[in-house]
């Protein structure tokens, strides 16, 4: 993914990967060599969306709470 649409766009757009790609290692090994990103306000930001992005990329999105 990283390749074909580069750095700044993945950091750009992380709830655009759910049609991009399903590959949750991939994107874990970024969040894991760009640790960096979160000492930065902007980044920081960016790198949590990944994190949520990651999460639902392996786990499945949140159900909704049953009242």
């Amino acid at each position: 993914m990283i390749k074909h649409k580069g750095e700044d766009w993945v950091l750009e757009h992380p709830w655009s990967l759910f049609d991009e790609t399903q590959d949750g290692e991939g994107l874990r090994e970024y969040l894991n060599a760009n640790r960096s990103y979160r000492q930065q306000s902007y980044s920081l930001t960016q790198y949590a969306k990944l994190a949520v992005t990651f999460d639902w990329l392996m786990y499945g999105p949140p159900k909704r709470a049953s009242i």
